[in-house]
This record gives C-alpha cells, sequence and structure tokens, in this order.
C-alpha cells in the first residue's frame, strides 16, 4: 500500500517538474476530513493498551465507525464539489492523480469498516456472554485495527500536504 502511494506521489512530483499539471484548488471538505480522521485517531489512542473495559472499547469503536463512515459520505461530496467546479477525472493529469490518490485512500477506508464491525460484533458478543475467554485475542485484534486505522489517517495527511503543495507550487 505504501508503495502504491508514493508512486503516484513520485509520478506527480515528475510531471510536475515537466509543468504538465494545471492548478486544481482542494476542496475544503478535504481539510474537514483530515480533522474527523485526526478525532477518529485521538479516540482509539485513549484506549489503554493493558486494561481494556469492554464497554469503553466498543463505544469508542463505534464513535470511529461512525467518523469513518462521516468521512466516506463527505469525500464523496467533495468529489461531487469538484466535478461541479469542472474537474473531472480525465480534465487534466492533475485532476487524475488527485481523484486517484482520494479514491484510493476511499477505497482503504471502505475496505477497514467490514473489519471494524466484526470486531464491534465478537465485543458485543463477549460482553452479552459475560466471557473472558479469548480477551487476548480481541486485545490484539483491537491493536491490528488502531495500527490500520492510525497508518491511513497518517496517508491521509501526507496526501493532503502533498496535494495541497502541489497544487500551490504551480
Amino acid at each position: 500500500m505504501i508503495m502504491l502511494f508514493l508512486t503516484c506521489t513520485l509520478a506527480m512530483v515528475y510531471l510536475q517538474i515537466h509543468r504538465d499539471f494545471h492548478q486544481v484548488k482542494l476542496p475544503y471538505l478535504f481539510y474537514f476530513n483530515t480533522i474527523l480522521l485526526i478525532l477518529s485517531s485521538l479516540i482509539f489512542h485513549k484506549v489503554k493498551n493493558n486494561n481494556f473495559n469492554l464497554n469503553n472499547l466498543i463505544s469508542k469503536c463505534k464513535k470511529v465507525l461512525f467518523l469513518s463512515i462521516l468521512f466516506l459520505f463527505l469525500q464523496s461530496i467533495a468529489w461531487i464539489q469538484l466535478i461541479s467546479d469542472t474537474v473531472r477525472l480525465n480534465s487534466d493529469r492533475m485532476s487524475s492523480f488527485l481523484f486517484l490518490l482520494s479514491g484510493l485512500h476511499f477505497a482503504h477506508v471502505l475496505g477497514g469498516i467490514p473489519f471494524l464491525l466484526n470486531y464491534i460484533n465478537k465485543i458485543n458478543a463477549l460482553i452479552k456472554n459475560k466471557s473472558t475467554q479469548n480477551q487476548v485475542d480481541y486485545t490484539l485484534r483491537f491493536k491490528l485495527i488502531r495500527t490500520y486505522w492510525y497508518f491511513l489517517d497518517f496517508l491521509w495527511i501526507y496526501l493532503i500536504i502533498f496535494l495541497y503543495s502541489m497544487s500551490n507550487l504551480l
């Protein structure tokens, strides 16, 4: 995943050096979505590694799920704004890369949601059965999901900074 985004951003730099880009103003929703993703990371960060309160954990996971779905919804609206501003996938190379990079990130967030939902359902079942069995397994699963979300958040921040820089260096 890192190589995919790195390759795309390096291609953008190469094309920018050859002056093959037109300026594209990023929609304000891209910046607002950055705040949503940072909030989701902060929510996950507040979960203590050594002492899981399952009710607290499920509450935080649901908040992150809500923020992630809101991110996807607002990202769709941001694309609609771009299209209404005559920025289309085939307008020019900058527009194509903008849609490609934000679309790839969108797909990765969307792909993480089923895992988060599955985890929430398993924690609900654990709470319902009042079982402490396999709690270590659930702890590991949470850490993996949290790491994935941290990575997605970091990647989005990188993309926003990169796309902003590319749009304003022209």
